[in-house]
């Protein structure tokens, strides 16, 4: 929750962040907070699904959530970003 919220609004008065990336280290769970047209204004995006890719608008890429988490395996318990 202090990445998620706490720190990011620190991270946030950077000008130069464009996203800004929270990957879950328990299951296939990450966020994204990506600066839009204004200084201002975030949008914010969640990927869930081993077979999504994950989007950083500011650098053009598209990464594979299965390449974020290859080797990793997770217990049955879920968690979530806040």
């Amino acid at each position: 929750m202090y990445d998620s919220c706490s720190k990011f609004k620190y991270y946030r008065r950077l000008k130069s962040l464009r996203d800004y990336v929270l990957i879950h280290q328990d299951q296939h769970l990450v966020g994204v907070r990506s600066r839009e047209s204004g200084l201002h204004v975030w949008s914010f995006g969640f990927f869930e699904r081993a077979d999504e890719e994950v989007l950083l608008p500011s650098l053009g890429l598209a990464l594979p959530m299965a390449d974020l988490y290859r080797g990793m395996r997770f217990s049955a318990k879920r968690a979530t970003l806040g």
